[in-house]
C-alpha cells in the first residue's frame, strides 16, 4: 500500500507532497497525517471546511489519530551533503519522541498551538514519521533543520490545527 492517498479529492493539482518544496509555501496549505498507518499522508490541498468528510471517504477508521496540519515550512538537505548521524535501521524502534509537558501544553489546547516536525517517510518498513512537537514555532523550526542536516533527510514543520480520534 502506497504512504501517501494521492485520491483525496481535495488535493492541489499538479499533486504534491509536504515535504516536495522547500521553504515556507506562499498560500496557506495544509495536509492529513495518520499514526500508526501505512497510507498516513496525503497530498496538500488548500484550506476548506470539507477536509473531514473528504478524509472519511479516503481514510477508513481504525486506532490512529488523525493530524490536520498547516504547512508551515520544508526544509531539504544541501546538495552533495553527507549524513552526520549514525545510520539506523528503519525498522529499529524510534526513540522517544519530543512533546510539550502536559504542564505545558495540556493535549486538549494543542490545536493551534503546537508545531509538529515530520520527516520524509521511508519507503517501506517504519511507520513513524514525528520527529517531535513543541509549543514554540522557533524550536520545531530548529528542530526540523536539525534533523534534516543530521539525517540528509527532507522534514517538515506543521502547525497542528485539529486532532481526531479516528477510530
Amino acid at each position: 500500500m502506497p504512504i501517501y492517498q494521492k485520491e483525496f479529492p481535495l488535493s492541489v493539482r499538479p499533486w504534491r507532497t509536504p515535504f516536495g518544496t522547500p521553504g515556507e509555501p506562499s498560500d496557506p496549505v495544509w495536509f492529513l497525517y495518520l499514526t500508526n498507518r501505512e497510507q498516513r499522508f496525503t497530498g496538500l490541498f488548500p484550506p476548506s471546511e470539507g477536509w473531514k468528510e473528504a478524509a472519511e471517504r479516503c481514510f477508513p477508521p481504525g486506532y490512529t489519530q488523525l493530524w490536520l496540519l498547516e504547512k508551515r515550512i520544508a526544509f531539504h538537505p544541501r546538495p552533495g551533503s553527507k549524513r552526520r548521524a549514525p545510520r539506523r535501521s528503519p525498522l529499529l524502534p524510534d526513540p522517544p519522541v519530543p512533546y510539550p509537558s502536559s504542564e505545558e501544553l495540556p493535549r486538549e489546547r494543542w490545536p493551534n498551538r503546537l508545531f509538529v516536525v515530520l520527516r520524509e517517510p521511508y519507503p517501506k518498513g517504519a511507520h513513524h514519521d514525528v520527529v517531535g512537537a513543541w509549543a514554540s514555532e522557533e524550536a520545531a523550526r530548529e528542530a526540523a533543520e536539525r534533523y534534516t542536516r543530521d539525517h540528509n533527510r527532507r522534514s517538515v514543520v506543521g502547525l497542528l490545527l485539529a486532532d481526531l480520534g479516528w477510530h
